[in-house]
């Protein structure tokens, strides 16, 4: 079942990018060759509307902002598109919406106009980064993830954000990436 959603999703996202899709600009790196295609817009923005759509302008950016920081980690896979949908085969989402067996098509039509254009000024813009770097984030709940060292960098809506424990490990930024980051405490 699950495979057939992925399967699906995979589909409609071709067939919504079109034959002669355009690409669109910048990508979790500064070299010019990288570009996104319509495909990897509607991923990120239907990543930040079911993570997020509740939290707003600001709670949707910030889970925008975490899947780029991690396409530009070495923990993680390079792309926006693999970072999305890393373990999604395997039912190991690190994303609940797209592992939930729901209908993943978006119903609120505003808060859906609200994440394309957050995506497409993510990979334009570039705006401040409100999560301060942060790999990772969940809602908010007693005591802090298990997940390692990590340290928290904002919260936002009903989210908490956590990046690396700097004083733990060093940071795995990809050479050549400067990323503007903004703190919200």
């Amino acid at each position: 079942m699950r495979k057939a959603i992925l399967a699906a999703l995979a589909a409609a996202m071709l067939v919504l990018a079109g034959p002669g899709a355009s690409p669109l600009h910048a990508t979790g790196t500064s070299e010019a060759s990288d570009r996104i295609d319509a495909s990897t817009r509607r991923l990120l923005a239907l990543n930040m509307y079911h993570e997020a759509r509740g939290e707003g302008r600001m709670g949707m950016l910030a889970v925008g902002w975490v899947v780029l920081n991690r396409s530009e980690d070495r923990a993680f896979p390079r792309s926006i598109r693999d970072v999305i949908m890393q373990g999604a085969d395997k039912s190991r989402c690190q994303w609940a919406w797209l592992c939930s067996g729901r209908d993943l098509e978006p119903r609120n039509s505003r808060m859906w106009d609200e994440a394309l254009a957050l995506a497409d000024e993510l990979l334009n813009v570039r705006p401040p980064d409100p999560t301060g770097g942060a790999l990772w984030f969940r809602q908010i709940v007693e005591g802090d993830p298990d997940w390692g060292q990590v340290v928290r960098t904002a919260r936002i809506g009903n989210h908490i954000f956590y990046a690396r424990d700097l004083g733990f490990e060093a940071p795995r930024r990809r050479p050549g990436k400067r990323v503007q980051t903004a703190r919200l405490d």
